[in-house]
């Protein structure tokens, strides 16, 4: 992390990805000693360039107001936590404003099988694109992606944008993020987008 800290630009951001370990084997439960090792090294190796710390949870991890708070108590304050969840039971607004007093980002997902909902709980929002017809392959149409950054817009100003496109089959990502780019830099209210 040292390394792609020192050859990363100056003003680039890293999104790190919570260990399996933690959010599907042990799913937060007796994972505190793990959880503070991973922070300690992001930090120690990312240092000012963390821009995220994602907590991507399994799909059969339904709603419970105590794995909610279970969560909420897992995660360290000092860094910028996004919850992606993969079942449909915690699309709710009580989840978001929860999330949100504890300065945690509900990450919005694109998913053929889940709320495809652009969520601002918080001033950074995350928002990540599997493809919505064929999972990791369709493209995204332009009025879509336009759809996306007119939503961002239409909130308060979010601090920073993170947007992921997981869509890689035949090579959708990298041409849909550029459209998506573009949509977001030609707007009077540009997108700190990421």
């Amino acid at each position: 992390m040292k390394s792609w800290h020192k050859r990363s630009p100056e003003e680039f951001k890293f999104s790190v990805k919570v260990p399996r370990a933690i959010t599907h084997f042990k799913k937060f439960k007796d994972a505190g000693d793990l959880l503070a090792s991973f922070y300690e090294v992001v930090n120690r190796g990312l240092d000012n360039k963390v821009g995220s710390i994602l907590f991507q949870l399994p799909p059969r991890l339904a709603y419970s107001e105590e794995k909610l708070q279970q969560i909420i108590e897992s995660t360290d304050p000092a860094f910028p936590n996004v919850i992606e969840f993969r079942h449909e039971s915690w699309w709710t607004e009580e989840v978001y404003k929860e999330l949100g007093r504890h300065n945690i980002t509900f990450c919005g997902i694109s998913h053929p099988t889940l709320p495809d909902e652009v969520v601002i709980n918080n001033p950074l929002v995350y928002y990540r694109l599997h493809g919505t017809v064929d999972l990791y392959k369709t493209p995204y149409k332009e009025s879509y992606l336009q759809a996306v950054v007119d939503k961002i817009n239409s909130k308060r100003k979010p601090k920073e944008v993170f947007c992921y496109f997981n869509n890689d089959i035949d090579v959708n990502a990298p041409r849909d993020a550029d459209k998506l780019k573009k949509l977001a830099t030609t707007k009077s209210k540009k997108l700190a987008l990421h």
